[in-house]
């Protein structure tokens, strides 16, 4: 009897410890982003079933507390956005199609939106505090798989004349 009461304890902690794992798929299904809710939030993107982002870390320091470690998922909720835009300033066309699936993920204290398009991915961190806030630090990994090389504008400043030169990177 007590073999099988320490069997039982042992498996629902396992389950209760087991990292959430959580999919979002472009509309038309070529791009996944799996979202990870263990110690600390993060994220992997698949483009036709290869990896392209490896496990990637985010979270957002407000008033000192961080948002994205050891969170506790609450709600999710999943929803397809199917709209045309008019912009008011004239783009190359008069419409604008905005198509993707958003993922909204509920905390305590706050929300993470993932938002799947045929050609990118986002998210945002939306926050539920009262009164003001003083946002002390933001992360934001891209590791990139397979020997990948990057091409920046690395900036001095935070103005900028959007002439920099490109530099490359690995």
């Amino acid at each position: 009897m007590r073999k099988i009461f320490l069997l039982m304890f042992l498996a629902v902690i396992s389950i209760f410890t087991e990292a959430k794992t959580i999919s979002l798929f472009s509309p038309n299904k070529k791009i996944e982003v799996k979202i990870k809710t263990d110690n600390n939030l993060s994220y992997e993107v698949y483009y036709d079933g290869n990896k392209v982002i490896n496990t990637s870390k985010i979270s957002l320091t407000i008033n000192d507390k961080i948002l994205g470690k050891n969170p506790r998922l609450q709600k999710k909720k999943v929803k397809h956005i199917s709209e045309v835009l008019h912009p008011v300033v004239k783009q190359k066309s008069a419409e604008i199609e905005n198509d993707y699936n958003l993922l909204t993920l509920s905390f305590k204290g706050y929300d993470v939106q993932f938002v799947a398009y045929n050609d990118a991915i986002a998210w945002r961190f939306i926050t539920h505090m009262p009164g003001s806030a003083i946002v002390n630090s933001e992360l934001a990994e891209f590791n990139l798989g397979y020997n990948a090389k990057v091409w920046f504008p690395e900036e001095e400043s935070m103005m900028t004349h959007q002439e920099r030169n490109y530099i490359e990177t690995e």
